[in-house]
């Protein structure tokens, strides 16, 4: 499965991946941008934003899903495109 990692990701992945979920919770966004972008260890991140560390898990493995879909659809279409350039 793949995941995404603690302070590797940049802010415009997440805020494209966030539109494929339900997390609406500004402190639900903040935190997980504190933990994936800035590198913050979770019980800060979450603590810093006053959101519960059960649901700043389920809204990190809810990101989880939707980054690993991705991923699995973009592995899907590579063959394709490297096939197209045997032509």
């Amino acid at each position: 499965m793949h995941r995404l990692i603690q302070g590797q990701e940049i802010e415009a992945k997440i805020d494209l991946l966030l539109q494929f979920t339900r997390i609406n919770s500004v402190n639900r966004i903040d935190a997980i941008k504190l933990h994936l972008v800035k590198g913050w260890p979770a019980p800060m991140a979450y603590g810093s934003c006053d959101v519960k560390q059960q649901n700043f898990h389920e809204s990190l493995e809810s990101l989880n899903r939707v980054y690993d879909l991705h991923m699995r659809l973009a592995d899907l279409e590579l063959p394709k495109v490297n096939h197209q350039g045997c032509n």
